[in-house]
């Protein structure tokens, strides 16, 4: 293999020499003159498709069909299952009458679903009501907010083992191995918090700079809340239509009872485990690809509507490339999770030869769907700025990354410590709503004690359930919302590789650190 003609490329207004770029020093002769040669295929898209054509043709549209498809299948099916459902069970009075395993009985469960489910819808909207105030906040004391994020792991380890300390030392007798598990907890959040503060202290200023930017820039564009509310309905609808598929299938082909074991083959645990990732990762990265495009508009001034503009690429001409991207890492997924199936029948047998070696090709297998899920996420940048091809999409994006030394910069980012904050408080206060939506509508006697359908355990259940419900659509509508500052960020380094003038006029300060911290690892 020759390696390219050309090994000196016009890219981020400099000259660069693909031959000598410190990435490619690691390698043999052999592999660095292949990885050239890709690196040359990226620089060709990148230089003859420019940025926001006024024409985009629809890529990868045979996936986009598929996933319809299958869409519509599930819908249908869905359907079907759930007419089958009602008819067979809730007009079956013995069906109505029966206990389940915690002694409640059917139709009292069947009271409280709409409650139940108005607590999950209830516990997101708080989520994505919150989520907009901590971009507020985020814009305001972005300092404070990402130290937070970052002892607040090792900060809720800690009180996690000291409160599991407590309740084993209240018993008596305290052995010495009950106190394993609390000190262990408390080890390791001591631990977080010296690597916190050794290792990743130099990165914060750089962090807070990068977040407070996102979060103005989010501030004036603060409809892209909408695209996470619309986001975070879509998912919860897709796994809900999935669910009753699934539920229908078991019930039809399993169990005629309430308290039967549900659990289908496992063939079809993985068919609609698989649909769920599939889905969910779509709806994911249709969010991810417009938030990028609204913050690429941004940073190149382009004139119009750009929410509008930038949903509508992430749902015509990149659909079918978002689809793909999605697909693939679907696939590893289930994947790592037979892998865990095969390792948990391993160790139900006692063959631990096969289960250490299953759990190693689960650690191996994970990390190589991790890879492929944010390397995606970086791919669907050029989505949304050129409406390239998924694989295309790759290649540039390697290229622009490997030229530029935006490598250089993402391991200097601690930014998902503030996604991971803000989706879990979110959550915090989804189910807060959630819990307070579900017990509202309990009736009450005159002496306000509960009776009826809300005593006893099942006060309880519905407490429980519609707080996990809130929490869970809180996480969900969270997580979309502020997924927002790592869209950001990823689409504004991407545009400064292309193009690092539009930052250097706007954040002269970002741009010379970002500078210098590629400079730095360069020379070294």
């Amino acid at each position: 293999m020759q390696p390219p003609e050309n090994q000196s490329l016009a890219l981020n207004g400099r000259e660069v020499n693909i031959q000598n770029l410190p990435h490619l020093q690691q390698y043999n002769a052999k592999r660095r003159e292949a990885k050239m040669k890709e690196i040359q295929t990226g620089v060709d898209l990148l230089q003859s498709v420019g940025i926001f054509p006024s024409r985009r043709p629809c890529q990868d549209v045979v996936w986009a069909v598929l996933f319809l498809s299958v869409v519509a299948a599930t819908a249908c099916f869905s359907i079907y299952y759930f007419q089958d459902i009602d008819t067979s069970r809730n007009e079956d009075a013995a069906f109505r009458d029966h206990e389940t395993l915690n002694h409640q009985q059917v139709e009292a469960l069947t009271a409280h679903v709409g409650r139940l489910t108005l607590a999950g819808v209830a516990g997101t909207l708080a989520s994505l009501v919150f989520a907009f105030f901590f971009m507020m906040l985020a814009k305001a004391c972005a300092k404070p907010l990402v130290y937070a994020a970052l002892f607040f792991v090792p900060a809720l380890t800690i009180v996690a083992g000291l409160v599991l300390l407590g309740l084993v030392m209240a018993r008596e007798p305290v052995s010495v191995m009950s106190l394993i598990p609390g000190g262990c907890l408390v080890a390791l959040g001591v631990c977080y918090a010296s690597c916190v503060c050794c290792c990743w202290r130099r990165y914060i200023p750089f962090t807070v700079e990068v977040v407070e930017m996102v979060a103005e820039i989010s501030n004036d564009n603060p409809c892209m809340v909408a695209v996470s509310v619309l986001g975070s309905f879509a998912a919860a609808i897709w796994v809900m239509l999935v669910a009753i598929c699934w539920v229908g299938v078991t019930i039809k082909y399993k169990s005629d009872t309430a308290d039967q074991d549900l659990n289908a083959s496992e063939p079809i645990n993985f068919a609609f485990l698989f649909l769920i990732c599939w889905g969910g990762g779509v709806i994911h990265n249709v969010c991810h690809t417009s938030y990028c495009g609204v913050f690429g508009r941004w940073y190149f001034n382009e004139e119009g509507w750009p929410l509008v503009s930038s949903v509508r690429v992430a749902l015509t001409t990149s659909f079918g490339s978002i689809c793909l991207g999605s697909l693939v890492v679907a696939v590893i997924r289930m994947i790592e999770y037979a892998v865990r199936v095969a390792q948990q029948e391993a160790q139900s047998e006692g063959n631990y030869v096969a289960c250490v070696v299953f759990c190693v090709l689960d650690c191996f297998i994970s990390c190589i769907g991790d890879i492929l899920e944010y390397f995606n996420e970086w791919a669907y940048v050029q989505c949304a700025l050129r409406g390239s091809s998924f694989c295309k999409s790759v290649r540039a994006t390697y290229a622009l990354c490997v030229c530029n030394g935006i490598q250089y910069v993402i391991a200097d980012l601690l930014v998902d410590s503030v996604v991971s904050l803000g989706a879990f408080m979110s959550g915090l206060v989804g189910c807060g709503m959630g819990l307070a939506v579900a017990l509202s509508g309990l009736e009450r006697s005159p002496d306000g004690a509960r009776t009826g359908a809300g005593a006893g355990q099942d006060y309880a259940m519905v407490a429980i359930i519609g707080g996990f419900l809130g929490f869970f659509g809180g996480v969900i509508g969270g997580a979309s919302a502020m997924s927002i500052f790592s869209s950001g960020t990823k689409a504004l380094l991407t545009c400064w590789a292309e193009d690092p003038r539009p930052l250097q006029e706007e954040y002269s300060g970002i741009h010379d650190t970002i500078a210098a911290k590629i400079h730095d690892h360069e020379s070294n």
